[in-house]
Formats: C-alpha cells, sequence, structure tokens
C-alpha cells in the first residue's frame, strides 16, 4: 500500500500544475513576449481560480502586473504614453506595492511634464525599495525640475552612497545641486 501511494501523490501533484490551462497559456504568451495575450490569459486564470490564498492566484496577479508593466514599456517605445500610462495603472491596481511599476510611471509621468506626480511616484517606489538607484535618481532629477536644489542635492547625495558616479563630462558642483546636463544623462 505505502509503494503505490508515493506514486499517486506524485501523479495528483503532476495533475495539480496543470490544473490551469489559462495560467499555464499565460505563461506560455509570456515567454514569448507576447503580453498583451499574456495578460489576457493570466486575468481569465483569475476569474477562474477565485480564491486569492490559492498560489496559483498570486503568481496570476504577479504574472499579469509583469505583463501589463513590458506592454506599457512596449508603449512607451513606440511614444504612445496614453496607453502606456494605462497600463501601469492598471497593473498597479493588483499590484500597488511593486516598486518597478510605480518607477515606470514616474519616468513617464516626468516626460510627460507631470513632475509632481512624478516626484511623488518615485518617493512611493523608494518606500517600497529604500536602495532603488534608479527611482533616486528619478527623484532628483524631479526635485530639480520643481525649483527643490535640497532635494535634488539629498536624493543625488544618497545615490552617490550607493555606488552611482557622475559622468566626468557633467562637471557638476556636488553642492548646487543637478545640473540641467545631469537630466540627460539619466
Amino acid at each position: 500500500v505505502g509503494v503505490v501511494e508515493k506514486p499517486m501523490a506524485f501523479w495528483s501533484g503532476l495533475r495539480r500544475l496543470g490544473r490551469n490551462r489559462h495560467y499555464n497559456r499565460g505563461i506560455v504568451h509570456y515567454n514569448k513576449g507576447e503580453y498583451a495575450e499574456a495578460v489576457h490569459a493570466f486575468e481569465e486564470a483569475l476569474a477562474s481560480i477565485g480564491d486569492t490564498q490559492d498560489p496559483d492566484y498570486s503568481l496570476g496577479v504577479f504574472y499579469a502586473a509583469e505583463a501589463r508593466g513590458n506592454l506599457a514599456l512596449a508603449h512607451l517605445r513606440a511614444g504612445d504614453l496614453g496607453a502606456a500610462e494605462q497600463e501601469l495603472r492598471r497593473a498597479l491596481d493588483s499590484n500597488s506595492d511593486y516598486a518597478d511599476l510605480r518607477y515606470h510611471l514616474a519616468a513617464l509621468l516626468e516626460r510627460s511634464g507631470r513632475v509632481e506626480e512624478a516626484l511623488a511616484e518615485c518617493q512611493h517606489a523608494l518606500e517600497l525599495s529604500p536602495d532603488f538607484l534608479e527611482a533616486r535618481l528619478l527623484a532628483a532629477v524631479c526635485a530639480d525640475r520643481l525649483g527643490k536644489p535640497d532635494a535634488a542635492k539629498q536624493s543625488l547625495e544618497r545615490a552617490r552612497s550607493q555606488g552611482f558616479e557622475l559622468p566626468d563630462e557633467l562637471e557638476m558642483d556636488p553642492w548646487t545641486g543637478l545640473s540641467n546636463d545631469a537630466r540627460e544623462c539619466l
């Protein structure tokens, strides 16, 4: 009887891994870089699982947000800031503690001139991940653009303490804040 139970448990475990065809389809699309299709499949998986305590549900939420983030980056590269922002905000609706998504939203907002909103997103990303260098540098840029040299200087000093070195051609005085040329290098 003991010999039969182990193989049965093994096969039951394998069946469980393949039980949600929507999730599996989402993974296939995600791995192929087909992010819109992956989002659709993961959302179908989430609807079919229903139980938020199920590990597959948590993975589905993660991968749906990750796929939306990649979709947003594709929209950014294509110059469609509106679609990129929509995807990032939808991803953050279900995964609000995802520092990378907050950073990408901050970069998009800064690029579109909504600098105060961008700085707030950088600060949120840094609350979630205090050593997030890119978010810290973008916070310095935003603070500089908002005419807050002390905040820019503080962010830049923290970035330097994390190992960031300005390119030699910037010739920035570290005590005057972030130069205009620095924004172009970030």
